[in-house]
């Protein structure tokens, strides 16, 4: 018997031809995220369509064992379904006795030569023991058929270890259809995140229905077409210019999504950018502004400062709060985001009713009304047993503590507030901006400015190193986000997605002791190989070697490469010349003076990637 704890297991696989039909032999494993605990075992249990499938205390038409039965389908796998466990099988259980270990969201499989057994405490758990054992199958399982996979013995024992594990995806810069976002869920289904925050409304669109208010589906939800120029060159929104762009989900679309999500054991929490960068909302509602100026929904980087509540008008409050219900009663969670962001006061500063509602209140400023509205709301929502989030730039002086952050700032922006008492989701742009570029700009497509490469997301931990013990259990968990500026459609949103979104997995689900980038970056070729058979679009990743260097004990450098993407050969000079393929290949640490410059050239299946990069020691 072989014992490996937190250990990555390299997939190796050798396909034999046997007649008609295919054989799979499995010899390794290659999980991501990688599990708290697996051993490998001598021995193999065979998965074929002779392989039984039983639940037990676990009902056949419940989602999981709907999923399950399912998928098992689609691989072209047919397996007899049993009432109860026999030998030779599939087994999903739901343990009899709590397992205090796996949690509500752990699990535990096994193989033995008589099958293959998942237990959880709950049905989610289960749900993720499945996708563990998909990982374990080939590569290619979603576009050949097998006659049969032989399985390594094994056991793993998982459980996440941050309760929170969510992506964010705007819809308001670019709308994208409720396909569309399925297949993020899929995605986000593989790698056992529970959450998505879903941007329905923000300056440049309004994107749920509304039957309290209906102009914001008929002018909200529609702006200026900008789509044959970049994002930062879009020209502003002209008075009575025609409205072509756009989109929006109706009732039944969001039911439609909801349950899909539900399906994967995933909530679906929206964000409204309440009470600023509502234009939008003020398009369609202007009575709900301070004054009463036109406003328009925005195109590009333009946004209209003065498109604000009015929340010194107990009308516009009213208003504010039944839509807000209506929009929670579409999304049945435990929250919803109100965004808080940077807000321009000025509005506010020269509105009688809203200094109004600040001396009533005793608001030393106007920028402490806004935190006074989202106190106002979350009071409201406590109510129906939701919580109300806010970004941190809103974790301001009597932010009630009952309302979660979301920390994009900084690391210490989400400890302070969790100083303050409140609960903290750490999604810090540097990490988790997922709209960035993740290699070098010249040879990727347009993005947000800024490196968010795959390396880095994998170093992100929601707890800064050194945290107050005291603290820590306020961090929830962690958060990637695509705003979706430059991204136009799903082949886009997908490709900035991926591979960071198994990163981010493991940041968020494996234990902190069991994280290893050199063992990570040999998993990944694996699931970019498995993500791309099952038809999304992804990053092949950067090509530029990772650079490292140390003083030797001549007082000189040793100069150190690595590469992100495996299989990836380092051509290098040092003399000042352009490398080539007859150059120097990089096969270990090297002695240089210091003062040279080295140049490296990668190649990748046999051709150059990327351009020529510099060092200078």
């Amino acid at each position: 018997m072989m014992r490996r704890q937190g250990f990555f297991f390299v997939i190796c696989v050798v396909l034999l031809l046997v007649g008609c039909g295919r054989k799979y032999q499995v010899a390794e494993f290659n999980i991501v995220p990688t599990p708290a605990f697996q051993m490998l075992k001598d021995g193999t249990f065979t998965l074929s369509s002779e392989t039984s499938l039983s639940f037990e205390n676990l009902g056949q038409n419940t989602i999981t064992a709907k999923y399950v039965s399912r998928s098992l389908r689609k691989m072209h796998f047919t397996p007899t379904l049993s009432g109860s466990a026999q030998g030779g099988g599939l087994l999903l259980r739901i343990n009899d006795t709590i397992n205090e270990e796996l949690g509500s969201e752990g699990y535990l499989l096994e193989v033995t030569p008589q099958g293959i057994t998942i237990s959880a405490n709950t049905e989610r758990g289960l749900f993720y023991g499945y996708q563990t054992l998909l990982q374990m199958l080939p590569s290619d399982i979603a576009t050949r058929s097998y006659s049969s996979i032989s399985i390594p013995l094994c056991t793993i024992l998982d459980h996440p270890r941050f309760e929170w594990r969510s992506c964010r995806i705007d819809a308001t810069r670019h709308f994208f259809p409720i396909d569309d976002l399925k297949r993020v869920l899929d995605v986000m289904a593989m790698y056992k995140y529970n959450r998505m925050v879903l941007c329905i409304a923000d300056d440049y669109g309004w994107r749920v229905e509304s039957e309290l208010y209906p102009a914001l589906t008929t002018i909200g939800a529609m702006r200026p077409d900008r789509e044959d120029v970049e994002w930062a060159q879009a020209a502003p929104p002209q008075t009575d210019e025609k409205s072509s762009y756009g989109g929006y989900y109706s009732k039944d679309d969001i039911l439609e999504l909801v349950q899909y999500a539900q399906s994967l054991h995933i909530e679906i929490i929206p964000e409204l950018s309440i009470p600023a960068h509502c234009a939008a909302l003020l398009a369609s509602c202007p009575d709900m502004a301070c004054r009463g100026n036109q406003y328009q929904v925005q195109c590009g980087p333009h946004s209209d400062t003065a498109a604000v509540l009015c929340l010194g008008n107990d009308s516009t409050i009213a208003h504010v709060f039944n839509l807000l219900d209506e929009v929670a009663g579409l999304f049945p969670g435990s929250f919803i985001h109100l965004g808080g962001d940077t807000v321009a006061h000025s509005s506010w500063s020269s509105c009688p009713r809203c200094r109004y509602r600040c001396l009533e209140n005793s608001l030393r400023e106007q920028a402490l009304l806004q935190v006074w509205f989202v106190n106002q709301v979350s009071t409201h929502f406590k109510e129906q047993n939701r919580q109300v989030i806010v970004w941190d730039d809103l974790c301001a002086e009597g932010l009630s503590s009952d309302v979660l952050v979301m920390a994009r700032n900084s690391l210490s922006a989400g400890m302070n507030a969790a100083k303050s008492a409140h609960k903290v989701v750490m999604c810090v742009s540097d990490y988790c901006d997922f709209h960035r570029y993740q290699s070098d700009l010249r040879y990727q497509p347009k993005a947000d400015s800024g490196l968010v490469g795959l390396r880095k997301v994998y170093d992100f931990d929601p707890v800064p190193t050194g945290s107050n013990t005291h603290l820590i259990p306020s961090i929830q968990g962690g958060q990637c986000q695509v705003s979706t500026s430059h991204i136009h459609n799903l082949e886009q949103l997908e490709y900035m997605l991926l591979p960071r979104m198994c990163a981010m997995s493991e940041a968020l689900w494996s234990p902190r002791g069991c994280k290893d980038w050199r063992q990570f970056r040999y998993r990944i070729e694996y699931h970019k190989a498995s993500l791309l058979e099952k038809g999304f679009h992804v990053c092949p990743g950067s090509f530029k070697p990772i650079m490292t260097k140390t003083t030797s004990s001549q007082g000189n450098y040793r100069f150190m490469l690595e590469t992100e993407v495996m299989n990836t050969y380092v051509f290098f000079t040092t003399d000042g010349s352009e490398p080539t393929q007859s150059s120097q290949i990089y096969v270990a640490p090297v002695d240089l003076d210091s003062g040279t410059v080295v140049k490296t050239l990668s190649v990748y299946n046999g051709q150059q990637r990327e351009g020529i990069y510099e060092y200078h020691l």
